[in-house]
């Protein structure tokens, strides 16, 4: 049965991304309307009962980083559904090779990160990217690189997407997915029963630290908030 939604929740999402693809265009805020449309009817097919909590302290405008956990790609569906601004987020460079995913991971210009790169330029080129992006429009970041589905432990968050937050009034909000079942098919999960999302208290590195702040010190912070919200759940 687990394996049957699995399938029918995978289907409705490739149909809604086909049935919504036209509306894409060069506009970011029509684009991501676009993505919530067949991420919510996605949600909306799994018949997860979603709960969002915090909403209110994702600031309206200004540099913003929201730094969550990370289970499945499922995390995704489930934050653009979740957040009202317009807001892309670091995607995997691997996810470019899904034709149509590609056109909206474009559309609301997501930030590609190639987590096998080695390259000293090509590196400073993605931070510089992740930089643009925390400053025009917020980014969604899963700090910990990779999903640890039923694994329930959130790793050490790398310190790589808090490069640029150590010296400008950029607000980080740290974030927890509470997804505890997951159904799947090969790599594609999908959670099931209650899923609640919560959005902490936002803070700037500036303000918390003193003296000379490392990205590490800020990924470190970051995850303990992330951990501290885990176990509100």
């Amino acid at each position: 049965m687990s394996s049957l939604r699995s399938k029918y929740v995978f289907l409705t999402f490739v149909y809604q991304m086909l049935k919504n693809k036209h509306k894409l265009n060069e506009d970011l805020i029509n684009n991501y309307l676009a993505c919530k449309a067949f991420c919510s009817k996605t949600i909306e097919a799994s018949k997860i009962n979603l709960v969002v909590e915090g909403k209110d302290n994702i600031p309206d405008s200004g540099p913003t980083l929201i730094a969550s956990n990370h289970k499945s790609f499922f995390d995704i569906l489930l934050l653009v559904t979740a957040i009202d601004r317009a807001m892309p987020f670091a995607a995997a460079s691997e996810l470019m090779n899904y034709p149509v995913l590609r056109d909206y991971i474009k559309g609301i210009n997501c930030v590609l990160i190639d987590r096998e790169e080695t390259d000293f330029n090509n590196l400073k080129e993605e931070l510089n990217n992740l930089d643009n992006a925390i400053n025009n429009t917020g980014l969604i970041l899963f700090p910990k690189g990779e999903c640890s589905y039923n694994i329930d432990e959130i790793k050490e968050f790398k310190k790589g997407g808090f490069m640029k937050t150590t010296k400008r009034d950029i607000t980080i909000i740290p974030t927890y997915i509470d997804s505890p079942k997951l159904d799947n098919i090969g790599s594609w999960y999908v959670p099931k029963g209650d899923v609640k999302i919560t959005f902490g208290e936002g803070f700037i590195p500036k303000e918390v630290f003193n003296g000379r702040i490392m990205p590490s010190m800020v990924a470190d912070y970051t995850r303990r908030k992330v951990l501290d919200l885990k176990n509100k759940v």
